[in-house]
């Protein structure tokens, strides 16, 4: 090798080492920390503005948790060994600290960047949501009232599983329970209605069996003994809950599940 492609080596080789301790160096010292959307949202809540531009910053800013939560949630699943590790292991569900990859360490930053959180759903497994029982603590007292309830019942929803461990299938009372909340909430026209009455049919949706299969005995392809029980405490209701139980209880289900 000729002594300039020898030079030429040597100072490529010096460069590449100067780079890096250069980046351990500096790195912490010129990276920027720049704020989320969300984070720069939440600068804007303030004691000292109105009630109704403090609810409509809040709203801004749910809005911007409920896309991000749906950006990120498809991601949740990939690291459902390492999840499944810390709890058993660490019997924590603080994966940002016991986390041994650094893929995850990043994922939970960027959730609380976000105001987002990952939680275990009992029925859809682990999904990435608005931390929205941190919204109510901070926020309800300076938003409006119907703004408040609305983000009250969906904390609530989250905080509360509509699969019971104990009876080892979907708790009819719970459904009903929302189902009631909701009967009410949509009798009052706010900007909530519209999604009050999608959230009312998705419960009698489940309420029906159309969107699962825990009502069904498969020995004898009908009602489980629970559900039959249930529903039969329901059907002397004289409202749409007791239209409905009272339907199955006669006809069953519209589309029985098959395996």
């Amino acid at each position: 090798m000729g002594v300039n492609k020898k030079v030429t080596l040597i100072l490529m080789v010096t460069c590449f080492i100067l780079g890096i301790v250069l980046d351990s160096f500096l790195g912490p010292v010129v990276k920027v920390n720049h704020l989320s959307k969300f984070e720069t949202i939440v600068q804007e809540i303030s004691k000292n503005k109105t009630m109704e531009e403090n609810t409509e910053t809040v709203k801004k800013l749910l809005n911007e948790m409920y896309i991000r939560a749906n950006d990120y949630d498809f991601m949740a699943s990939a690291f459902y060994n390492e999840l499944v590790y810390i709890e058993n292991v660490f019997e924590s569900t603080d994966y940002e600290k016991y986390a041994e990859s650094n893929a995850l360490k990043g994922f939970m930053k960027d959730l609380k960047k976000n105001g987002l959180i990952l939680k275990y759903d009992l029925l859809a497994g682990y999904i990435v949501t608005p931390d929205l029982n941190d919204i109510a603590d901070k926020y309800c007292n300076i938003i409006d009232d119907d703004t408040r309830e609305y983000i009250e019942f969906r904390a609530y929803e989250l905080s509360n599983h509509l699969y019971s461990l104990e009876l080892e299938t979907i708790d009819i009372d719970e459904v009903v329970k929302r189902i009631d909340i909701l009967a009410e909430r949509v009798k009052k026209q706010t900007e909530f209605t519209e999604t009050y009455k999608e959230l009312l049919d998705y419960y009698y949706d489940i309420l029906k069996g159309d969107t699962h299969n825990y009502f069904i005995n498969y020995d004898n392809v009908e009602l489980t003994d629970y559900a039959r029980e249930k529903f039969k405490t329901y059907s002397e209701r004289e409202d749409r809950v007791g239209e409905t139980v009272r339907d199955i209880l006669e006809n069953g289900f519209a589309d029985w599940y098959y395996e």
